[in-house]
């Protein structure tokens, strides 16, 4: 059995951050050695590490031969069963974040989730098992649509793309998807049923709900426009809020009203449009900025109703139109919900 009769000192920096090559003690008592920085946040001084597992092996428990034949310590690398994602967050945020994440172990979470396996509270660092890619990154590669409607039907059982991991292996040139988990619970919140988040611009810009980014009122439909938007860009491999290059260079260009005029142009019909701006509140500011931007389309100035587009890549046919359609209503209230959306057609003969 491994032992801890020998902890090693963390190696650190003078900041106290792990640096490549730190053996950190969890909670649970393992050692997780770092590999490598995957991430570093952009506003924030928090990082998100690749670590394997480190066994740690008693003298007394070894031979003679075995103790010259191998080190006391063997960090396990062969195999991505062994590898773990380590994530700094805030202190202020690691108790909440914790607590959301026992509770969904304790009364038995959904295969679909991807929850803390460990932690490390002094350092507020929650450990995670390593997933091969996620899907902003996977949907770039040539992968099969049948695969891509596994990975989108088993994200959609519990609904940002790269939140969606996927654990695949390639055989015979071909990737099989083995599992998909959505992830980033430090960063989400528990909206119970009737209940809204309002306030706060929830979610990444380019995947918002138009709710979302006028600041709520956001619940599980907002979840679903975003899930829609996904849906687009794994079939089409393209982010379709993002703003240019060239519209990102000039000076005078504000990215959120690239944003807003996409989302207008292709989702908000003359109803729904209404219909979200009573959703929104005769108090919402949001509502004027709103009219200001639909009013920019005229005959020089169209706008694109997804409803019309052709796109021309396997899959996005008319059961997808229908299906995202449903998802990307500009009236929250007319969204198709995650199991109406699982029970459309063409999700349809999806095994695994």
């Amino acid at each position: 059995m491994p032992s801890n009769d020998l902890t090693p000192v963390p190696a650190q920096n003078e900041t106290n951050k792990p640096v490549v090559g730190s053996r950190l003690a969890s909670g649970s008592g393992r050692q997780y050695c770092i590999e490598c920085v995957l991430q570093e946040k952009d506003h924030g001084p928090e990082r998100v590490y690749l670590a394997a597992y480190v066994i740690t092996y008693s003298i007394s428990s070894l031979s003679p031969v075995i103790r010259q034949a191998y080190s006391i310590f063997r960090t396990i690398r062969d195999d991505d069963r062994h590898s773990f994602v380590l994530k700094e967050i805030p202190p202020s945020m690691f108790k909440p974040a914790y607590d959301m994440q026992r509770d969904l172990i304790t009364h038995g979470h959904s295969p679909y989730l991807r929850l803390m396996c460990d932690t490390i509270p002094q350092q507020s660092i929650i450990i995670y098992h390593y997933a091969t890619d996620h899907l902003l990154s996977l949907a770039q590669k040539n992968i099969p649509l049948v695969s891509r409607k596994r990975i989108l039907r088993d994200a959609l059982r519990d609904v940002k793309a790269n939140n969606i991991l996927v654990d695949y292996e390639n055989v015979d040139e071909s990737i099989v998807v083995k599992s998909v988990q959505l992830a980033d619970f430090e960063d989400a919140a528990y909206v119970p049923p009737g209940s809204a988040i309002v306030g706060s611009q929830v979610g990444n810009q380019l995947w918002r709900s138009p709710e979302a980014h006028a600041q709520g009122p956001v619940n599980s439909p907002s979840d679903i426009f975003s899930f829609g938007i996904v849906c687009i860009y794994v079939l089409s491999k393209t982010v379709i809020f993002a703003p240019s290059a060239k519209e990102i260079e000039d000076p005078e260009m504000e990215p959120l009203s690239i944003i807003l005029e996409r989302q207008l142009s292709y989702f908000a019909e003359p109803d729904t449009f209404d219909a979200l701006l009573r959703h929104l509140g005769p108090e919402s500011p949001w509502g004027e900025i709103f009219t200001v931007v639909r009013s920019g389309f005229d005959q020089q100035n169209r706008r694109k109703p997804f409803r019309l587009w052709k796109v021309d890549k396997p899959g996005f046919d008319q059961d997808f139109m229908d299906l995202v359609g449903g998802m990307t209503n500009f009236d929250p209230a007319k969204r198709i919900t995650a199991r109406e959306a699982l029970a459309h057609k063409w999700f349809a003969g999806i095994e695994g």
